[in-house]
């Protein structure tokens, strides 16, 4: 699975066209309702922009499909507006462009249209998709009812190594334990030219010395992946590979503990919303003996200035 930014799966639904203009209950010749559907193009990427997603979602019928680029289906109206408000490039500083390349007036009532979506980040980074679209008009409204990502558009200048990471840009910042059934603090911020994210955590548990420990996650070019390395302050490392999947990104991870015993486990990264996320150990071994399964949801704590300081 390919771990470019697919706009978090967003790129298609984000963007693709309807108009919500009321028309008049006469059939209008298809230039006209072309037209239409274009305005409609600006009234949602301009509602989208302002992030009010409810008002976004009038524009998809209640049945509505939507289709990313690696065939996951999310359907229905109010499904795809929590798709909306979940998805990272909601986040604020992120911008919409939709442009659209061709509009088919089937009937009146059903229109085709294609185009391709731009998200722009606050970096000015760009994430451009092509769409597919299938428009009803019900009450003298243009509503989309089914939408599908075709294809990502080739980037026109070499992938660096931040392009490749940008998609876990959101871990950047200061986060905490929210079940407090320890006192976890991680921070993660940028190394130098962004090349790669170094995160520090410190685990405090009663009556046990505290461990820190650091992780670099990079890009592997020649395995065409990401790739993870961690240290403890105890002694231990490990090492892991990264594959996403939507919103989650699954590790593969294989270490060696102080006492030189071999460890593994499949760590879960999941992306809640701009203020929170779980990680989640499972598949835990030690020299092949299982141990219990690991949740943590973390929240956003306040900014810190050390390592906004460190990247610029």
């Amino acid at each position: 699975m390919r771990t470019r930014v697919p706009v978090l799966g967003l790129a298609g639904l984000m963007g693709l066209c309807f108009a919500g203009a009321a028309l008049a209950q006469n059939a209008k010749p298809a230039s006209d309702e072309e037209a239409a559907i274009r305005k409609g193009v600006a009234q949602y990427a301009d509602a989208y922009n302002k992030q009010k997603f409810d008002e976004a979602g009038k524009h998809w019928s209640a049945d509505a499909e939507y289709i990313n680029d690696e065939g996951k289906a999310t359907k229905g109206r109010d499904a795809i507006v929590e798709l909306f408000k979940k998805g990272r490039v909601a986040t604020k500083g992120y911008s919409l462009k939709v442009d659209v390349q061709s509009v088919r007036v089937l009937k009146s009532d059903v229109a085709l249209e294609d185009g391709t979506v731009t998200i722009s980040a606050p970096d000015g980074t760009t994430d451009k998709t092509r769409f597919s679209a299938v428009l009803v008009k019900s009450d003298g409204k243009w509503q989309m009812t089914r939408v599908q990502d075709v294809a990502p558009v080739a980037e026109t200048v070499e992938p660096t190594p931040y392009t490749r990471l940008k998609q876990l840009e959101w871990l950047v910042g200061r986060w905490e334990d929210e079940n407090k059934e320890a006192d976890i603090q991680m921070t993660c911020h940028w190394g130098p030219g962004k090349s790669y994210l170094i995160q520090e955590y410190t685990i405090k548990r009663p009556n046990q010395e505290p461990l820190a420990i650091t992780q670099r996650i990079g890009w592997d070019p020649a395995n065409n992946q990401i790739r993870s390395w961690i240290f403890d302050s105890k002694g231990g490392f490990s090492d892991g590979t990264w594959e996403r999947d939507g919103n989650k990104w699954e590790v593969a991870v294989t270490g060696v503990l102080p006492d030189a015993r071999t460890a593994s486990a499949r760590q879960v990264w999941s992306f809640v919303d701009d203020n929170h996320f779980k990680w989640q150990a499972l598949d835990r071994s030690i020299d092949s003996q299982p141990l219990a399964d690991s949740l943590v949801t973390f929240r956003r704590g306040a900014p810190d200035q050390t390592a906004a300081a460190e990247t610029r």
